[in-house]
This record gives structure tokens, sequence and C-alpha cells, in this order.
């Protein structure tokens, strides 16, 4: 069934938002990665930095997804085989353009050579970002474990992220149409727990509160 305009709002929404949230998980993986760079590697700070790599890559998973719906002009599930043919046709994409950027990392890789590298992109990325969104045990073994997954595509994943999220990292967040994610204002409701709170620790309460 064809997406209405309604839900075809609906789901613009959703892409912005998850574009929002992708770009959020990017940019603490990056802070956290160059921690580790710089020489940090407690075993809280790997942790720390393995759950931020999830998180980008559940979000830019998520995003593909609801892109492939909105391609297909359809809400109906989407089986592995087709997230999988849909995500390779944008790698592609990205690569073709990239290929001729003479600062980026992809410049002149042949087809022998990107073909060898990440024609099993799409299937890791979905298997990654499962071992991400459910509780699995995968996550704590795998065939293949996260760290593996980051040393082979991690370049991939960031072209996809950039070439995928540009334009809708450039939307007006304030003059957006964000339906009931926008309606969580929790401002009164923070206020009175942060009031609480210092009660608790025997400090003086926010002026004003509790409301009556």
């Amino acid at each position: 069934m064809a997406i209405s305009e309604e839900k075809d709002r609906l789901l613009c929404a959703v892409l912005a938002h998850e574009s929002i949230l992708c770009r959020k998980a990017y940019e603490e993986f990056f802070d956290m990665e160059f921690l580790l760079a710089s020489g940090g590697n407690s075993v809280k700070q790997i942790i720390l930095v393995h759950g931020a790599f999830q998180s980008f890559v559940h979000h830019l998973y998520e995003f593909c997804i609801a892109l492939i719906q909105r391609d297909q002009n359809s809400l109906d599930q989407i089986i592995a085989a087709d997230a999988e043919k849909h995500i390779m046709v944008a790698v592609e994409k990205a690569w073709q353009i990239e290929r001729k950027n003479p600062v980026s990392y992809f410049y002149n890789m042949t087809d022998t050579s990107f073909y060898s590298s990440y024609s099993c992109f799409p299937k890791h990325f979905r298997q990654a970002r499962n071992n991400s969104a459910h509780a699995l045990i995968k996550r704590a073994k795998s065939g293949q474990p996260l760290v593996d997954f980051y040393s082979l595509y991690r370049m991939m994943l960031k072209l996809l992220f950039s070439h995928l999220t540009q334009w809708w990292q450039n939307i007006d967040i304030e003059q957006t149409n964000w339906h009931d994610i926008g309606k969580f204002d929790i401002h009164e409701i923070a206020m009175q727990d942060v009031h609480d709170h210092l009660v608790t620790l025997g400090k003086p309460g926010l002026p004003g509160y509790p409301k009556r």
C-alpha cells in the first residue's frame, strides 16, 4: 500500500529525528575514539566507546531502513535481502562520487578493490545493528566482534553517514513539525525533580516548588 501524504509527513519527521540521533551518536563516538587514540584504555572507557559505536551503527541502520521505505513508497516491513540490496546501492552511489574526490579515502579505488572490500558490508551492517538493538548473547560473543566490523568498515560507515544524512542535517529544526516527538516538553516535571533532589540533599528547594 502506498504511503499517504499524512504518513509521509510522519515518516519525514522520523527520518529527521534519526538523522539528529545519528549525528549525536557519531559525535559521541568520535570523541570517545579520540580519547582512546590519546591513550585512554581503561576497561570502562573501552566499554563506553563500544556502546557509542553501537549507538551510531544502530541509528545509521534505522535511518537507512526509513529511507528505503520512503523510496519504495511503502511502510511494509523490509526483508533482510531487500534491505541489503538497497544499502549496497547507496554504498555504490556514494563510492562513485568519492572515488573522484582527490582528498577522499576512496579516491581512485578500483572496482575490484571496492567490491572485494565492501560486497559483504550490507550483511555485516545488519548483523552489527541486530546485536546492538537487542540484548543478545551475540553482543558478547559472535562470529564477528564489533571491533572487527569497525576495523573493516569504519570508512564506509562514515561515507554512508555523510552522504545519506547530508540533506536531513540542513532542515530547520525549529520550523519542522515533529508531531509527538516535539511534544516531549518535560520542563515542569524536570523542575519538580530538581526541587525534590535538592530537598533530599537537605538544601533549599526551588522557589515556587512544589506547585500546589
